[in-house]
């Protein structure tokens, strides 16, 4: 194995993560770093770096609560999303949301609910909080359009029925597709539909028929989400960058990783994308490597959009969490990557 790149910057926050994890989030269009770190009893540290890409970077946090009276354990899904005009950030906890979204309720369990924290990032101050059991606010994809609204998209109403085959009760699952008003969160527009795979024992015919019913049912909701249909809706906004790059990037050839010069395994290689930099220059990876019998290792791969070069190689331990974002400062690219919850590494690109 060659020489790690060095990072051109490094911080430690401040602070110690919980055992649930804490992550590179988001970033604010004026390029200030959005970290997620997990304490104890669903308590989490909002952290704001800005400066990271200089040696005296600034660091400020927000403590945040995603407890639900009732509920025990801990939130099993969270996200950021950032508006288009940078001044305000939605941060979701979600409870049930596993059980929920993958599997479409057929467990028969609890439906998702989820605390919702609203911030304005001038201020970096809570401007609201909202414990909520609507299904589509609660555990639905969603992403800001243009106009600074959340296109929302998920199941709203379970189809299980006790005793009946897990594949008919996701059949009959109700789905939705929503326009919400940010702050306030509430639907504009409006549209339901089934499964957009085909159900069971529905012929070919009728599967074209029900999503161009759908499709023309749900156009409002379509049109601010910038899709033509409500697949490409759902495609989107399950991984939105993901899905627009896929049209220039062969993964398959793309990304390749260093073996280490250890040939006793034969490694196979499952990578997930995390970003693409403005002006699509460069994408970001994460591969997980297994060999006969065991996981070999993680890496973070980048490489470049224009001709599929591999730019940017770092082997994670398998024990050591680690998140990724890509980054533009000042017309440079930036790989940042933030290992144990902790410690920030920021890698030139280019």
């Amino acid at each position: 194995m060659g020489q790690e790149p060095a990072p051109a910057f490094r911080y430690n926050l401040h602070g110690n993560p919980g055992d649930a994890g804490s992550e590179i989030t988001a970033l604010t269009p004026d390029n200030g770093l959005l970290v997620l770190q997990s304490l104890k009893d669903d308590q989490w540290n909002l952290k704001r770096v800005t400066g990271w890409d200089t040696n005296s970077p600034h660091e400020e946090t927000l403590r945040l609560d995603g407890r639900i009276p009732g509920e025990k354990g801990h939130a099993d899904d969270w996200n950021l999303t950032v508006n288009p005009g940078g001044d305000l950030l939605v941060v979701r906890f979600c409870f049930h949301h596993i059980d929920w979204t993958e599997l479409s309720g057929t467990r028969g369990g609890a439906g998702p609910d989820a605390v919702v924290v609203l911030i304005d990032l001038h201020s970096f101050t809570v401007t609201s909080r909202r414990v909520t059991t609507d299904p589509i606010v609660a555990g639905a994809r969603w992403r800001f359009d243009k106009e600074g609204e959340l296109i929302a998209s998920g199941l709203e109403k379970s189809g299980y029925v006790p005793g009946e085959p897990v594949q008919s009760a996701r059949d009959a699952g109700i789905y939705a597709a929503e326009v919400l008003t940010a702050p306030d969160l509430r639907p504009t527009n409006t549209c339901t539909f089934a499964r957009t795979m085909r159900l069971h024992q529905e012929s070919w015919a009728d599967f074209k028929e029900r999503m161009k019913k759908a499709d023309v049912d749900c156009a409002t909701v379509l049109k601010a989400g910038g899709a033509s249909t409500v697949k490409d809706l759902e495609s989107s906004l399950f991984d939105y960058q993901g899905f627009r790059i896929a049209e220039k990037v062969d993964t398959d050839d793309a990304v390749r990783a260093d073996l280490k010069g250890d040939r006793r395994y034969n490694p196979e290689q499952h990578c997930t994308f995390i970003d693409v930099s403005e002006g699509d220059r460069f994408a970001n990876y994460h591969c997980e490597f297994s060999g006969l019998w065991r996981d070999y290792y993680n890496a973070i791969e980048v490489f470049s959009v224009a001709d599929g070069q591999r730019v940017l190689l770092l082997h994670v331990p398998l024990n050591q969490p680690a998140g990724s974002l890509l980054a533009t400062s000042h017309g440079q690219d930036f790989l940042l990557v933030l290992r144990e919850g902790a410690s920030l590494e920021v890698y030139r690109l280019g």
